[in-house]
């Protein structure tokens, strides 16, 4: 995977999370992947609620983008979450959207701190956006989890 295809899954993951923060002030975690020829695809995960949990959502799309790796359906993936980033990142608020931006020799969360502010009475009536300020991004290199260094045998090891 090229470092540009993985720039732009980051940047497609940050636009996507701050339209829904401005618009929910919120967001369920969601994944972009991309295939082997570059070939981009947004994906989401319902288990059933009304309102699930996030975490539950996660590891619903966590479990799918193992099996689809070891399928070797992608080749590169952004899982998008929103977080409470840890403090030891110093970030400037908070609150953060997080993207696992994986693909085989590449893997890291990245970041980005924001900040949600409340919406005004005329905000509301009008169904304008929630105000969103958002902080410097902080990127940290992470053990893969979904691409693996190939081993002595061959192909790469999976999950």
């Amino acid at each position: 995977m090229t470092p540009a295809l993985l720039a732009n899954m980051l940047e497609g993951s940050w636009e996507f999370a701050k339209h829904m923060l401005g618009k929910a002030g919120e967001f369920y975690p969601f994944a972009e992947t991309a295939d082997t020829t570059g070939k981009r695809a947004l994906q989401g995960a319902y288990d059933g609620q009304e309102h699930p949990g996030g975490k539950e959502i996660y590891a619903l799309l966590q479990a799918a983008l193992l099996s689809d790796v070891a399928q070797g359906k992608i080749a590169a993936l952004a899982l998008t979450a929103n977080v409470d980033i840890p403090p030891q990142y110093k970030p400037e608020f908070p609150d953060g959207i997080r993207v696992h931006l994986e693909a085989l020799g590449y893997s890291r969360f990245v970041y980005l701190p924001y900040r949600v502010s409340r919406r005004s009475v005329v905000h509301r009536l009008l169904r304008r956006a929630h105000p969103v300020a958002y902080g410097e991004p902080v990127s940290v290199e992470i053990p893969p989890l979904f691409f693996r260094q190939p081993t002595a045998g061959g192909g790469p090891t999976i999950g």
